[in-house]
Order: structure tokens, then C-alpha cells, then sequence
């Protein structure tokens, strides 16, 4: 829900310099999902080629959608990976989504829950 009314150029708002956007913030959940399921020796999605690549810490300070995916590609990743990882790495989302909040309050968004 937090992310239903914004659109692919709001993912790109930082709730305060130098903080992760949204659009960056999804990338890195995906792949992060990606990256834990593969150590815990299971077997998880497949990414689109270079999905994990555009999603470090040298590529978060970015805000050229150029480089990124759009809001929907990551909902549909987001889909397949969260069926995986849920039970074994939920609380990686739970941190995340709490930082959604604040940007979506700089935008004028009203509280969900």
C-alpha cells in the first residue's frame, strides 16, 4: 500500500539528503533477498541481468531513473521474491517500510495505518 499512489518519479524523492530513495531502497530489497536466500542454500528468483549490480551502495547516492527500473518491474520482482523470503526474512521489509513513511508524508500522502 505504501507504494499504490506514487508514481515512478516519486520514488526518486529523498525524505532528507543522503538518504536512500525508494526507487534505490527497492532495488536493494529485491537483491538483497536474492543475495540471502542464495547463502541460505536455497533457490530464489531470477533477476534480470544486472538487477543486482545497479543496486549498491555506490549506485544509491543516483537519481537517474536512466539507471533504474520502474515502479512496476519491482512490484512484480518484489511479488516473487517476498514469496520466497517471507518466512525466513521478513523483518528486512518491516525496516524498510518504515523508511517509506517519512517520504511519503513529504509528499503529502496521508498515514495508511
Amino acid at each position: 500500500m505504501y507504494l499504490d499512489d506514487l508514481s515512478d518519479a516519486e520514488l526518486f524523492v529523498r525524505s532528507v539528503p543522503n538518504s536512500n530513495h525508494i526507487a534505490w531502497q527497492l532495488g536493494h530489497l529485491v537483491s538483497s533477498d536474492h543475495e540471502m536466500l542464495t547463502l541460505l542454500g536455497r533457490t530464489p528468483p531470477a533477476l534480470p541481468e544486472g538487477f543486482a549490480e545497479a543496486y549498491t551502495n555506490e549506485t544509491a547516492t543516483s537519481d537517474d531513473p536512466a539507471k533504474f527500473h520502474k515502479k512496476d518491474e519491482y512490484l512484480a520482482l518484489m511479488d516473487k521474491m517476498k514469496a520466497a523470503v517471507l518466512a525466513l526474512l521478513g523483518t528486512h521489509w518491516l525496516m524498510h517500510a518504515g523508511q517509506f513513511v517519512p517520504i511519503r508524508r513529504q509528499l503529502g500522502r496521508p498515514p495508511l495505518f
